[in-house]
């Protein structure tokens, strides 16, 4: 995902495709902390994933760049669609569940 050379609203739209692909990603990451959280018998909400393993995860799956899935993330946050604390990362409804 080459977005050097697009005018400002190509790259926010390039970089907003990547929100769906991304989730998945994140929710993957979650079930298998919630997994995890079962086998100690802890709370899952709770569970919560690592910004730096969710950049490697998106990076792994989807074959970006670590700057690209952190703008992705970046941007994830800013839409309302994720909840970061510190070095971890939620989803934003995750009380819905």
């Amino acid at each position: 995902m080459n977005t050097s050379k697009l005018p400002e609203h190509k790259h926010t739209q390039a970089i907003q495709s990547w929100h769906e692909p991304a989730l998945r990603t994140l929710i993957n990451c979650l079930d298998a902390k919630k997994s995890q959280l079962r086998k100690v018998k802890g709370d899952e909400k709770n569970a919560a994933v690592k910004r730096e393993e969710l950049k490697q995860a998106i990076t792994r799956d989807h074959r970006l760049t670590l700057s690209n899935a952190d703008l992705v993330i970046s941007s994830m946050y800013r839409a309302g669609k994720i909840f970061i604390f510190g070095e971890y990362i939620k989803l934003a409804k995750d009380g819905d569940e």
